[in-house]
């Protein structure tokens, strides 16, 4: 080999050397792809400060079909995210959902998302200055006619320490801004929610939605409304009637305004 190639072929070999630990570090924080006929997913590191770990899921389905929110509607199943590890404090992921689309089909009416998602975890580490090797089992559902489960096993691994923002956080950033984000009651658009003498409940807004609102109660029941009056200020949910032993109803309601998505949580009175 002439000496001018050899010295090129030197450099780049070196070059490439010197990328490999970055790169395994790297792949380290992305899993290999869940792939089926439906769907492929992937889970990613996306930045961990102290105890807390924040990872992402990434959903590609296939044309005409869906996943589902944390809610799904009248059919389907929520996904679902169970993270283990020697560092992994058990039971603390929790998954973040952006703000679903509405489905209206001859089954019924539905809350997910078509054709690419992103869902956010937050799970909490025992101790930040240990490694951490998460194995993130994931259950979610693709549907169209019928629906199909979905089980992907996730293998991820991080350094002890604190890490920034990577390139998945980066890239997934339209999805996290789609994120409800908790609002305190005096700064939310809803004003109160009570029961009325028939035990329905009725909710009172400072000022109108155009899109609809999603409610959850202490008792895991779920509740939608659709916002079909620009100026409607009361919501008298009809198809919420509440047992009267529900004495102290804790209600989670999500709602949209073109400043962003928020959830406020407060009690029926």
């Amino acid at each position: 080999m002439p000496y001018k190639f050899k010295k090129i072929f030197t450099t780049i070999l070196l070059a490439a050397l010197s990328l490999a630990p970055a790169v395994l570090a790297e792949n380290r924080l992305m899993s290999a792809w869940h792939k089926t006929d439906y769907s492929q997913a992937r889970a990613h590191i996306l930045q961990a400060t102290n105890q807390n770990i924040s990872l992402a899921v990434e959903i590609n389905i296939i044309e005409n079909y869906k996943t589902y929110w944390m809610s799904p509607g009248s059919t389907g199943v929520p996904p679902l995210a169970d993270i283990m590890g020697e560092n992994i404090v058990r039971n603390s992921a929790k998954i973040s959902f952006p703000w679903p689309h509405k489905y209206i089909d001859k089954y019924g009416e539905t809350w997910g998302y078509k054709d690419r998602v992103v869902l956010f975890i937050n799970v909490d580490r025992s101790q930040a200055s240990q490694n951490t090797e998460l194995d993130l089992a994931f259950d979610y559902a693709v549907c169209d006619q019928i629906c199909l489960p979905e089980h992907a096993q996730f293998k991820l691994s991080l350094d002890g320490g604190n890490l920034g923002k990577t390139m998945s956080a980066l890239k997934f950033g339209a999805f996290s801004r789609q994120v409800s984000q908790e609002i305190k009651p005096q700064n939310s658009v809803i004003k109160s929610a009570a029961l009325s003498t028939s035990q329905q409940l009725v909710l009172n807004l400072k000022t109108a939605l155009n899109q609809d609102l999603f409610i959850t109660d202490n008792q895991h029941r779920f509740y939608q409304h659709s916002a079909t009056d620009l100026n409607q200020k009361t919501y008298n949910l009809h198809g919420m009637a509440v047992k009267n032993a529900d004495k102290k109803l804790a209600l989670t309601i999500h709602y949209a305004t073109p400043n962003g998505y928020f959830h406020t949580k407060m009690q029926a009175k």
